[in-house]
């Protein structure tokens, strides 16, 4: 894994170019959807990034080619579980400063590609039902506590 501390530079970069449909599909892996997605759930798209994300990456990933389908592109549980982790870390760090909350992000248990398998099954996680919608983890409730978040920064947050 590269610097767990993006620059603001490279996170509006990500972010500006995910949202655009310009940045190309090979810079665009785990590390990068967490940075995008954090600093959407943080930035314009707040409390409204639910709605608006499926739609952000169905878009994207037709405009670099792919297909949303059974079996390819978007896929909702992962999406959603996910956002569900970032909102944990963030309401863990009680910090709305974009580098400091990606930072912690990509410290945290979301950054391994392989977190949701502590919540799902395999055959679930990855069945066309949990691709074309919500479906409960099967395992374990979906939750870090307890959570080390690590920011960088020392004294109150706010």
């Amino acid at each position: 894994m590269t610097d767990t501390r993006p620059t603001m530079a490279e996170i509006t970069e990500l972010c500006d170019g995910f949202v655009t449909r310009t940045l190309p599909a090979e810079r665009f892996h785990h590390r990068e959807h967490l940075i995008v997605t954090t600093f959407l759930r943080l930035g314009n798209h707040g409390d409204q990034v639910r709605r608006d994300l499926p739609d952000l990456i169905r878009h994207y990933n037709v405009a670099c080619g792919g297909v949303n389908d059974d079996e390819h592109g978007y896929h909702h549980t992962i999406t959603m579980a996910y956002l569900n982790l970032i909102e944990q870390v963030l309401d863990a760090i009680r910090h709305d400063d974009p580098e400091v909350a990606v930072a912690a992000v990509l410290a945290s248990p979301a950054a391994d590609r392989d977190v949701l398998l502590r919540y799902w099954s395999r055959d679930i996680l990855f069945s066309v039902a949990a691709r074309r919608g919500w479906v409960e983890p099967d395992i374990r409730a979906l939750s870090l506590d307890p959570m080390p978040v690590q920011t960088g920064i020392s004294g109150p947050q706010s």
